[in-house]
C-alpha cells in the first residue's frame, strides 16, 4: 500500500512516579517517525522538571537525518514534557530543519502556568523565557474532530490545520502523537520495572 501522509515526527513522554519531580528521576522522550504508519521510533532519557528536552528533541532529529529520515513536520504534545521540562519549538525546527507544531488539547493557562514555575523553581525566569510566548501564543484551530490549540514555527494558520486535521484519525489529537503517546507511556513503564529510570 502506497504512503501518503507526510513524514511527521511525533515528540511525547513517558509516565513517572509523583516521586520523581523535582528532578529525581527520569522519564523517556520518545520520537515516533509517522507516514500513514509508525515506520521508525526514537528515545531519550530526560531528567523529570529539568531542562534538556529540547536538546534531547534535537539529538532525535539529529539521528533521525544522519539515518535519512528527514521529517517534513515535527508535532510535540504541548511545550511541557516530564513535569516542567521544556522544549523550544524555534530550537527543535532548526534541529529538524522542518517546520514543528505544538498541539494542546486544551486552551492553555498561561498564568497558573507561571505560578506554578514561580512556586517551584528558583530558576522560573528562564524557564518562562522561553515557556511563555509558545503558550500564550497557541491560537485555536476548529477541525473536523473539534478545537484544538497550536503553536506553530509554520506561520500560515491555514497550513496548519489542514496538517493537523489531515492526520486526525481516531480522536482530535492527530495520530502520529496518539501513537507517540502510547509508544512513550508503554516503553517508561517497563524501563521502570526494568530499573532504567
Amino acid at each position: 500500500m502506497p504512503l501518503h501522509s507526510p513524514r511527521i515526527l511525533a515528540l511525547d513522554d513517558g509516565f513517572f512516579p509523583p516521586s520523581y519531580k523535582g528532578g529525581a528521576g527520569r522519564t523517556v522522550l520518545v520520537g515516533v517517525v509517522y507516514m500513514d504508519i509508525p515506520i521508525d521510533i526514537s528515545l531519550r532519557l530526560i531528567l523529570v522538571d529539568g531542562r534538556d528536552a529540547s536538546e534531547k528533541a534535537s539529538e532525535i532529529c539529529g539521528e533521525l537525518l544522519s539515518r535519512g529520515l528527514k521529517p517534513q513536520h515535527v508535532l510535540t504534545d504541548g511545550v511541557t514534557y516530564a513535569g516542567f521540562n521544556y522544549i523550544s519549538l524555534e530550537s527543535v525546527s532548526e534541529a529538524c530543519r522542518a517546520p514543528a507544531t505544538a498541539v494542546f488539547r486544551y486552551r492553555p493557562d498561561p498564568e497558573a502556568m507561571e505560578r506554578a514555575l514561580r512556586r517551584h523553581f528558583p530558576d522560573h525566569e528562564e524557564r518562562w523565557r522561553i515557556i511563555e510566548p509558545q503558550v500564550r501564543g497557541a491560537s485555536a484551530v476548529n477541525t473536523r474532530r473539534g478545537v484544538l490549540y497550536v503553536y506553530s514555527t509554520l506561520k500560515d494558520r491555514e497550513a496548519v490545520r489542514r496538517i493537523v486535521e489531515a492526520l486526525q484519525t481516531y480522536s482530535p489529537i492527530p495520530e502520529p502523537l496518539r501513537i507517540a503517546d502510547m509508544v512513550a507511556s508503554a516503553a517508561a513503564r517497563e524501563m521502570l520495572r526494568a530499573g532504567v529510570i
